[in-house]
């Protein structure tokens, strides 16, 4: 099994639980978060490796003013990250939802799909159209 699919195996392990805590990223992805205020429950942050040897340059979860989770973000390091294609045979039902305006390479376009808890994403960076940078876990979607 390649590395890329590796990541790929680990999204779709996530489907049916998605973690909503930073002691549930670190059981599940094996990444320790950490909080970026001291003051407010905003977002918990953290990088390197996880389960598998996957590398993670960022993993971040943000919080809902109440507590409760918002977004979690996992940015996949891009020497392993797994191709456009076969994050669309993988994860049927993916629309392209968000395309970027051309003002950076960092911006994504992004592909999504609603699940029962909520939208999944997937996002490519401009600088590498054809290479998935993003997994997004949006908890709090609009009807």
């Amino acid at each position: 099994m390649q590395e890329s699919d590796k990541y790929l195996d680990l999204v779709e392990s996530l489907l049916a639980d998605p973690p909503q805590s930073a002691d549930a990223v670190a059981d599940k992805i094996g990444v320790a978060l950490r909080p970026i205020s001291k003051t407010a429950k905003v977002r918990d942050e953290g990088a390197g490796e996880g389960a598998d040897g996957l590398a993670f340059e960022k993993v971040s979860l943000s919080y809902l003013p109440d507590g409760a989770p918002g977004v979690m973000v996992l940015t996949i390091a891009p020497e392993a990250a797994p191709k456009i294609d076969a994050v669309l045979l993988k994860f049927e039902g993916l629309e392209l939802t968000a395309a970027p305006s051309g003002r950076s390479p960092a911006e994504e376009a992004e592909y999504s799909r609603k699940e029962d808890w909520g939208l999944l994403a997937f996002g490519f960076a401009e600088r590498a159209r054809d290479t998935l940078r993003s997994v997004i876990f949006n908890y709090v979607t609009k009807d």
